[in-house]
């Protein structure tokens, strides 16, 4: 079944590698990495016997002093800034934004981990678009609480939208923080941080990440890249286990690729987590070998960025499409894929120069 491609038409990332997507993605690209001791929490080292600073990524330059909302709202405001900067679009162009979506996605809204008011973070997208004093009509602004997958359910509401003709373009938004005291309360709680004692667990992060995709005009050759297959599936509850999230990552993988083969880049939301290793292990074992180029290559923003949560996938999409712009992707496809702690999964395709015309 074809499918509407989505034309990646701007990009903006805040992350504690960079303060912008072109350093963020440089960064990224040579491994650079900045984790530091989170001020206030501790974790036990047996072989020190006393308690040790937990070392997390938190881009505490920016965001010391904020939680909670207030956090994913600095967060947010600065991605957003820096993909208007990146596109070069003017907050004035009323005729451009009226036709714009806008989507923003949080972590699902649980209260073992919130402490406030669930309306509050509903409140983001217009702060956001009051902020940078964007003209887009409320009729086109949604939120989406879904975790992870966030952005990737985002996309598929846009591409519905598109072929509607309802929007012309749409951005999304996401904003997550591991580093913030509620959160690493939560973390912690459940056995799930790096520390010496458990070297398998996550290393919190946190970051803001944008995308502005647009529909398709003529033909689809050049040197734009496009989002050309995107599926998720949250069938699978949060008492799933490793293996079948994986199967139901194979699904979706298999689902976004349709007929795409010899992928180059896969990037992935694995953390350093057990169950999420098992399950890419799982999806990897049931990709037929002509899915990926011989030599391809496969990248975790983790290991930099420590888990950022539901900008993971934008912060994706944004290596696989700057690969393609600075001429150091290998191949002509991406495969960008995500899993949540609630056992659904999604992915999708990033693939430039498509030469089929819709």
């Amino acid at each position: 079944m074809s499918v509407t491609p989505l034309r990646i038409a701007g990009l903006g990332l805040l992350t504690t590698v960079g303060f912008s997507v072109e350093e963020s993605c440089a960064a990224l690209r040579c491994g650079l990495t900045r984790p530091k001791p989170i001020d206030g929490m501790t974790a036990w080292d047996l072989g020190a016997e006393q308690e040790v600073p937990l070392v997390g990524h938190p881009i505490a330059e920016l965001m010391d002093g904020f939680q909670g909302v207030g956090r994913w709202f600095r967060l947010g405001r600065f991605a957003l800034s820096d993909l208007l900067r990146y596109s070069g679009l003017e907050s004035s162009d009323s005729a451009f934004w009226r036709q714009c979506g806008f989507i923003v996605c949080v972590p699902g809204l649980d209260p073992e981990r919130f402490a406030f008011p669930p309306e509050d973070a509903r409140l983001l997208p217009r702060r956001f678009l009051q902020s940078a004093r964007l003209p887009i009509p409320g009729a086109n602004v949604s939120f989406v609480d879904e975790g992870p997958l966030g952005p990737l359910i985002a996309l598929q509401q846009i591409r519905k939208k598109l072929d509607e003709g309802t929007w012309q373009r749409a951005i999304v938004l996401a904003v997550d923080s591991l580093v913030d005291a509620s959160s690493l309360r939560w973390l912690k709680a459940a056995r799930r941080l790096k520390t010496p004692e458990r070297p398998t667990g996550l290393m919190p992060g946190e970051a803001g990440a944008c995308l502005l995709v647009e529909a398709p005009r003529g033909g689809l050759a050049g040197d734009t890249v496009w989002i050309t297959g995107c599926a998720a599936d949250r069938s699978q509850g949060a008492k799933a286990s490793a293996v079948q999230r994986g199967m139901t990552l194979s699904r979706v993988i298999q689902e976004a690729l349709g007929g795409t083969v010899g992928v180059g880049d896969v990037l992935g939301n694995h953390n350093g987590e057990v169950a999420r290793a098992t399950a890419w292990g799982t999806a990897r074992t049931n990709l037929a070998a002509e899915r990926l180029a011989v030599h391809h290559r496969e990248s975790w923003p983790a290991i930099s960025l420590g888990d950022v949560g539901v900008p993971g996938a934008i912060v994706a999409i944004s290596m696989a499409a700057r690969a393609f712009a600075r001429g150091y992707a290998r191949g002509d496809a991406s495969l960008v894929w995500s899993i949540g702690d609630d056992g659904a999964a999604g992915s999708c395709v990033v693939q430039r120069a498509i030469s089929r015309s819709v």
